[in-house]
């Protein structure tokens, strides 16, 4: 069984979050890429790659990323991830107005992984990229061991 992971960029951001090429990198080192996939979605209409910033965070921690845009959000999004991990805003009307809604509970924040209370810090609003690349590598590590239990 694939377990099939999304993050949705953060408000305003039509890049994909850093947060899915940390944990396509520790899935790697893992040995688990036959088994989790992980990809990236964004509400904006326009996705980008990630900006040069975050590129240059994720290179200092030596986290490979590609020159990808996340996929638009869509109604049939919702169906084709077993979990959808949010950046921030959890009450974002866009997310019953594209997915309708969470009928099956596996949208959540990705901060709750990482024991933080809010979303994950968004570089796009003022916060740093190192602060986000911090709070997302560890929820992300958190989320690895909880999958790995279930797999192995």
């Amino acid at each position: 069984m694939m377990i099939k992971l999304l993050f949705i960029s953060h408000t305003g951001s039509g890049e994909p979050p850093m947060a899915e090429f940390i944990m396509k990198h520790l899935v790697q080192k893992a040995g688990l890429s036959e088994k989790i996939y992980v990809s990236s979605a964004r509400f904006e209409k326009e996705g980008a790659p990630l900006c040069q910033e975050g590129r240059d965070v994720l290179a200092l921690h030596g986290i490979p990323f590609t020159n990808k845009k996340p996929l638009p959000v869509e109604w049939s999004t919702y169906d084709q991830f077993n979990y959808i991990f949010l950046m921030d805003n959890p009450q974002d009307p866009r997310l019953f107005n594209t997915m309708g809604g969470d009928v099956d509970s596996k949208i959540s924040l990705l901060s709750t992984y990482a024991g933080y209370e809010g979303g994950i810090a968004n570089p796009y609003d003022g916060a740093s990229f190192e602060d986000t690349y911090h709070a997302s590598e560890i929820a992300c590590s958190k989320l690895l061991e909880k999958y790995k239990d279930w797999i192995e």
